[in-house]
């Protein structure tokens, strides 16, 4: 039946709107894809290092001769310290 089959695009196809891209907008789709890497990297960089954070001032992992500017650090950004 007409209906069974779904269309997929083939590599010729691909190609095709490939290679009639102008110079500007090549350039601009590579653009918006490393400033979309960039952005999920970023993000994903900052919860982990939000999480590393938190877990050293709940646990307490610096230096004991710093322990107390350690403390008010963390306190004053907001993370928990016991």
């Amino acid at each position: 039946m007409l209906g069974d089959r779904i269309p997929l695009l083939s590599i010729a196809t691909l190609s095709g709107i490939y290679f009639t891209l102008t110079m500007t907008e090549h350039i601009a789709s590579i653009v918006i894809a490393a400033a979309t890497i960039m952005g999920i990297g970023t993000q994903v960089t900052i919860h982990q290092l939000d999480k590393a954070t938190a877990k050293q001032c709940i646990n307490h992992e610096w230096p004991a001769t710093q322990h107390s500017a350690h403390m008010e650090w963390c306190a004053t950004n907001n993370y928990p310290t016991n």
